[in-house]
């Protein structure tokens, strides 16, 4: 069985009110992972992150308009998906760093 460790994926969340897919996990295989949001500006903004569609509805999300202070992180750790679902961000200001790092196996 393949696996992969480390890294799974990135997006920079550069526009307000854009929904990003951030990590999509293949066919035929599971993750176990960490997301880690950054705001790069120095004013606070709230984001929203979902596990499961590119277009997240009320059931997908795990942060709903979560608070960001200026140059802050918020982290959720230990997110285990299921094959074909998808990490998606969105910021109200833009300017977010997104890293989607953890474990990825074959099932």
């Amino acid at each position: 069985m393949a696996k992969l460790t480390g890294k799974l994926g990135s997006v920079d969340a550069a526009t307000a009110a854009t929904v990003y897919a951030a990590y999509t996990v293949p066919s035929g295989t599971y993750a176990v992972a960490n997301i880690r949001c950054t705001n790069r500006l120095n004013q606070d903004q709230t984001v929203r992150v979902g596990v499961g569609s590119n277009a997240p509805g009320a059931a997908d999300y795990i942060e709903y308009d979560r608070s960001i202070p200026a140059f802050g992180v918020l982290e959720d750790t230990g997110i285990a998906m299921s094959a074909n679902e998808i990490v998606t961000v969105r910021a109200s200001a833009g300017s977010v760093s997104v890293r989607v790092h953890g474990y990825q196996k074959d099932v």
